[in-house]
């Protein structure tokens, strides 16, 4: 019997989610998912603690880098965007780095968004 990713009940006609961090396949209830995983996402977010999903982070300018290529046996350089973004904390005045999906748990974070009760 599958179990519900988000109310952990029994499920008898599940649909596919993604676990926020790894996208590891799971099922839960049609009901259960849009409200699971919105919840799941901001939870995570929270336990990260990093300044993307901050209230105080003022954003700047997206950090882009230069990588090597190797195409057809010559070297051809491509720009990636590698999704670091440089601002400000408007919190602590002090300039700041943000990095999606990776966990820097500063003890200044606040969430962006209203937390669930």
């Amino acid at each position: 019997m599958n179990i519900c990713r988000y109310c952990a009940l029994p499920v008898a006609n599940p649909v596919k989610t993604l676990a926020y961090w790894n996208q590891t396949p799971d099922v839960c209830h049609p009901e259960c998912k849009v409200a699971g995983e919105k919840q799941e996402s901001v939870d995570c977010q929270v336990i990260d603690a990093d300044c993307n999903d901050c209230r105080h982070f003022l954003r700047g300018e997206l950090v882009k880098r230069w990588l090597s290529d190797i195409k057809d046996g010559m070297k051809t350089k491509t720009l990636t965007n590698m999704g670091i973004v440089k601002g400000r904390c408007a919190k602590l005045r002090t300039e700041t780095e943000a990095y999606p999906h990776m966990s820097t748990g500063r003890p200044c974070f606040e969430h962006r968004r209203e937390l669930s009760p």
